[in-house]
């Protein structure tokens, strides 16, 4: 799993592939962000064991660098990334940062195999975190959630104001700063926003500024918290991913079965 592991793949058969324990194993390396690649100097080889003879372009060498990732993809017997739709945009120069074109020559031994959800966990009918339990026979709950997730901002409940809201890592890569720009249009059209999480410290601040603005509209929690975030995706009506790059999150998945539409970017 990504490229804190990749190098697994390369140890096995530098030093290990004629022992009796590994003669039979295979490799499955999977990537799921290839913009975190594990790059290093090259004098990092020696600490770690690895023959300075690869740090050629057609081995580990990345732009002068030492890449752990592109152990993993060369290396292994097989590769995967999260979703078939990110496995495909990673084979172009938009989205393969830069190694696309490696990614290219193991075409026929890289899938894409989804993410999977823990529904004994993100299950509105089971989920303990929640103000009140629902299906999609009996929703009633979901509008006891939003009250709920309302007063947990110092919000108010306006049946007729949709809630959106965001659980993210403030990061250019997610799209925040578009959210920053049109949250003023937002309300204008109706609607209040909720966010949980944090980040680089300017969007930490921006969303900080945005909840005293408009105060009451926009509820805004700078921290991680698990109980939180099964109270939003329980208590909004739509849930914002406007990521400008998403290997294939699993707040969509959580949405879909908690009855918050998502509104994505098409990533």
């Amino acid at each position: 799993n990504d490229w804190q592991s990749a190098l697994a793949p390369l140890y096995l058969k530098l030093y290990h592939k004629n022992e009796e324990l590994f003669k039979n194993a295979r490799t499955v390396f999977t990537i799921h962000n290839m913009a975190y690649q594990g790059l290093f100097n090259k004098g990092a080889m020696q600490l770690i064991d690895i023959p300075e003879n690869l740090f050629i372009p057609s081995e580990l060498e990345f732009y002068s660098k030492l890449s752990f990732m592109k152990a993993g993809i060369l290396y292994s017997d097989a590769i995967t990334t999260v979703s078939e739709g990110y496995r495909n945009e990673v084979l172009t120069p938009e989205f393969g940062c830069g190694l696309d074109g490696l990614l290219k020559t193991r075409d026929k031994n890289f899938y894409g195999i989804i993410n999977g959800v823990d529904y004994a966990v993100w299950n509105p009918a089971i989920d303990k975190f929640i103000a009140k339990t629902y299906t999609p026979e009996n929703m009633q709950g979901k509008i006891e959630c939003k009250k709920d997730l309302l007063k947990e901002f110092d919000m108010k409940c306006n049946a007729q104001r949709p809630l959106i809201g965001m659980i993210t890592r403030l990061a250019e890569q997610k799209g925040i700063d578009l959210v920053g720009n049109a949250l003023k249009d937002m309300i204008k059209l109706g609607a209040d926003f909720v966010l949980l999480g944090f980040g680089d410290e300017k969007y930490n601040n921006l969303f900080k500024g945005l909840a005293k603005k408009y105060k009451g509209h926009v509820g805004v929690k700078i921290a991680f918290d698990n109980a939180l975030s099964h109270k939003i995706e329980a208590g909004c009506d739509m849930f914002l991913i406007p990521s400008r790059y998403e290997p294939c999150g699993l707040n969509q998945m959580y949405s879909l079965k908690y009855a918050t539409v998502p509104i994505v970017r098409a990533v």
